[in-house]
C-alpha cells in the first residue's frame, strides 16, 4: 500500500490520463510515485510526453527509476508490445534518462545516439533538454543536432542548419540572429564560422560571439591572430586580393575613342561581396532573418573588403 493515494486511485479509476500526468509534478513524492504506477497500469501511450517531462525534472533517484520503467512499458505499448523491440525501447528510455543526468559527456553521447535512432517519440525529451538553459552548452548543441536529424527543429535550432548553408548571405544572417538571441549553445559552430571564406560572415560571427559573451567565446575572439604563414589566412588573402600581372602590356594601337573588347576566354573577376554588420539585423524578426535575400547595398556596403589581420581566430 506504499503507493496508494486516494486521489490518484480516483484518477486511475476514471482513466484520467491528463490528471495523472499533472500528478507527476506534485510536491509529494508519494503522490508522484503512485501516479507513475497508475499510468503504467493504464498503459496509455498518450502519457509518453508527460512522463518524459517528469523524468527530465525528477531529482529523486528511486522515482526516476520508476518513471524509466513506466516509460519503457509505454514505449513497448506504442510499438504494439513486440518482444523484438523491447531491448531497443529500454535503450532509448535509458538514453532519455541520461539527458538530464549530471554527467555532461554521457548526456552528449545520449543526445547523439537519440538522433541516430530516428525515434520520433524522443522529440519531447530532446526539446525539454534543449530549453533547459541550466545544462551545459555542449549538451544543448548535441540535442540541437539530434533534433535536426529528427527533422523536428524549432526556429531557433534551424539557425544551426542555416549557419551551414551554401549561400553566404544565409550563413551571415544566421550568425546575426544567433548573436541577437545570445545562443550560448551555438558558440562552437560560430567559432567555426570565424574561418568562413567570406569576410562578412566572419565579421558578423565575431560580433555574435562578442554579444553572447561566454568565457569560451571571449577567449577565442581575443586570442592572438594566427601567424601569416597559416594556410587558411593565405587562402583568404589570395581570394580578397587581385593577382598582379607580371606581363608587360603592349602599347595601345587603337585610337583614344576606341573601346577595347574584353577577352571572352578570360575568367570573370568576382565582385567583392558587401559587408553587412550585425547591428542591422538585431532589430529584425528572428524567425525571418535567416532566410532573407540580400538587402539593397548602401554606400558603405559597396566598398571592397580587405582582409583584417585579426579577422580569423
Amino acid at each position: 500500500m506504499k503507493d496508494f493515494n486516494f486521489e490518484v486511485w480516483r484518477l486511475q479509476a476514471e482513466s484520467d490520463i491528463k490528471g495523472l500526468v499533472a500528478a507527476l509534478q506534485d510536491p509529494n513524492p508519494q503522490k508522484r510515485r503512485a501516479a507513475a504506477t497508475a499510468l503504467r497500469a493504464l498503459g496509455s501511450t498518450t502519457a509518453i510526453p508527460g512522463v518524459q517531462d517528469a523524468l527530465m525534472q525528477e531529482g529523486d533517484p528511486e522515482l526516476r527509476e520508476i518513471l524509466v520503467m513506466t516509460l519503457e512499458f509505454l514505449f513497448a505499448q506504442n510499438n504494439g508490445g513486440q518482444t523484438a523491440q523491447t531491448t531497443d525501447n529500454r535503450n532509448i528510455v535509458r538514453l532519455i534518462a541520461r539527458l538530464s543526468g549530471n554527467h555532461t559527456e554521457q548526456a552528449v553521447r545520449a543526445a547523439q545516439e537519440l538522433g541516430d535512432s530516428r525515434e520520433k517519440l524522443t522529440i519531447e525529451a530532446l526539446l525539454l533538454t534543449f530549453n533547459n538553459r541550466k545544462l551545459a552548452a555542449r549538451v544543448r548543441l548535441a540535442v540541437a543536432e539530434a533534433l535536426l536529424k529528427l527533422q523536428s527543429a524549432t526556429s531557433e535550432i534551424s539557425l544551426l542548419a542555416a549557419l551551414r548553408s551554401e549561400r553566404w548571405m544565409i550563413r551571415r544572417n544566421a550568425a546575426a540572429v544567433l548573436g541577437q538571441i545570445e545562443a550560448d549553445w551555438a558558440v562552437e559552430p560560430l567559432l567555426k564560422a570565424l574561418h568562413d571564406p567570406i569576410e562578412a560572415v566572419r565579421r558578423v560571427s565575431r560580433a555574435a560571439l562578442e554579444r553572447i559573451g561566454t568565457p569560451e567565446a571571449l577567449a577565442a575572439i581575443n586570442a592572438p591572430a594566427l601567424p601569416a604563414e597559416d594556410d587558411s589566412i593565405k587562402a583568404i588573402s589570395v581570394m580578397m586580393q587581385p593577382t598582379p600581372s607580371t606581363e608587360k602590356k603592349p602599347k595601345p594601337t587603337a585610337s583614344a575613342t576606341e573601346v577595347a573588347k574584353p577577352d571572352a576566354s578570360a575568367p570573370e573577376t568576382p565582385k567583392p561581396e558587401p559587408a553587412v554588420g550585425l547591428l542591422s539585423y538585431l532589430s529584425s524578426d528572428t524567425t525571418k532573418v535567416a532566410i532573407l535575400d540580400e538587402p539593397p547595398p548602401s554606400e558603405e556596403d559597396t566598398k571592397p573588403l580587405r582582409p583584417l589581420p585579426d579577422d580569423v581566430s
